[in-house]
């Protein structure tokens, strides 16, 4: 279980949205982003809290790595490479990556339904209102 937030502390930086480091950029350094993991298998960051959305992580097979070296580190590795952040504080660090994994868990086992019912409709789909929902907004984040 997470941390209670508060309104006061919405940027706190305990998932499923806050601030993290990301180290990235021309010169290879670590910049301070608002991360938000809303989507099943989409993780969003932008320079601020309800700014434009800067980029974001399809979490589809990805992995979610702790550093060894570092309490407030860890990496997701994909197929599209490797996103390297470190969290504000250490105590914030296991939060993410439950949140992060969970976030892949939900969108694997939105796919695996899809297929399955995709399967046994013939190749037509055969969705729920709750699925078909987050199936556009997966789809909507990944355009």
């Amino acid at each position: 279980s997470f941390p209670t937030r508060r309104s006061s502390d919405l940027n706190e930086g305990y998932p499923p949205a806050g601030y993290l480091w990301i180290w990235m950029g021309l010169l290879r350094r670590w910049h301070r982003n608002y991360f938000l993991l809303e989507t099943p298998g989409v993780l969003t960051h932008s320079r601020r809290h309800g700014s434009q959305v800067r980029g974001a992580f399809c979490l589809r097979d990805a992995r979610v790595v702790p550093s060894r070296g570092h309490s407030t580190q860890f990496c997701i590795v994909s197929p599209a490479g490797v996103a390297y952040l470190r969290t504000m504080r250490r105590d914030q660090r296991g939060p993410w990556i439950s949140s992060i994994r969970a976030s892949i868990a939900k969108y694997t086992q939105c796919i695996e339904q899809t297929e399955r019912a995709n399967q046994s409709n013939g190749g037509g789909y055969a969705f729920e209102p709750e699925e078909a929902k987050l199936a556009n907004e997966v789809k909507t984040h990944l355009d």
